[in-house]
């Protein structure tokens, strides 16, 4: 993109055309919705606000989170070569123009949101206490059966990967109804049993297990594997609370599926 092209762009164009090269073209309007909004905020600091907030939540599981920390920078960096007058800003000036008003660098990052992208960028997922967005961590003392790991689908690779990567105090357990994913639950009794639903090679109903957990879920996390963009919008609209799910999709893989369950 040419000097005199980006200098008069918007930060919505900004948006929209990093998301369109990284291969998340729907994130910005997700994101609005999350946010209840019908249109960018006015002002940077807003932006960067949005950015880091409800856009930063869209991306989770839309693309890999390697992606996802490179197309938000990238997003901040395009809107801060701008001034207010929409010319582009010397990367070597050290004045701020005065007519540009509050300085235009990023506010901090959420520190949740981005901890969680900067530690599975970085590999120190691997070494914390706490698993990446909130995924509960198995206790180590605990007794073998403790907590069940229910998965729902039928793909042979992430049952495989599960089950032989699950430490010794879990049980993975294929439901392939309402009654077995029911009973791993109950067994399981929350804490650090966890659901995994893969939405495109489901072993049960998709919308009998969410009916399941809805109303049987007792604090386990959940994880909605391969779930269409389309298909989650309305499921976040019928049942709000899913928003504390954890979406994957397709790039994500049945070992990362693991890392996020065991750390």
């Amino acid at each position: 993109m040419t000097e005199s092209k980006r200098g008069s762009e918007s930060p919505e164009d900004v948006l929209r055309a990093v998301l369109e090269e990284a291969g998340a073209k729907g994130a910005l309007e997700q994101a609005l919705s999350f946010a209840g909004l019908s249109a960018l905020p006015p002002g940077r600091e807003l932006v960067f606000k949005f950015i880091e907030g409800p856009l930063r939540e869209a991306l989770v599981g839309m693309i890999h989170p390697a992606t996802a920390a490179h197309a938000l920078e990238s997003m901040r960096e395009r809107i801060a070569e701008v001034d207010r007058s929409g010319t582009r800003v010397r990367s070597d000036s050290t004045e701020i123009p005065q007519d540009a008003g509050t300085p235009t660098l990023p506010p901090p990052a959420d520190p949740v949101a981005a901890h969680e992208y900067d530690d599975l960028v970085s590999g120190a997922v691997h070494s914390r206490i706490t698993p990446t967005w909130g995924m509960r961590a198995v206790d180590p003392s605990g007794r073998p059966g403790e907590s069940v790991w229910a998965v729902v689908s039928t793909d042979g690779e992430l049952a495989r990967v599960l089950m032989s990567g699950a430490p010794a105090e879990v049980d993975v357990v294929v439901a392939s109804s309402m009654a077995e994913l029911r009973g791993a639950l109950e067994r399981g009794g929350g804490g650090a049993s966890a659901v995994v639903i893969d939405a495109a090679d489901p072993s049960m109903s998709v919308d009998r297990a969410i009916a399941t957990l809805t109303s049987d879920a007792m604090g386990a996390k959940v994880i909605l594997w391969r779930m269409e963009e389309e298909r989650r919008a309305k499921l976040l609209e019928a049942i709000p609370h899913a928003r504390r799910w954890l979406p994957c999709d397709r790039e994500v893989t049945p070992r990362e599926i693991l890392q996020l369950l065991s750390l």
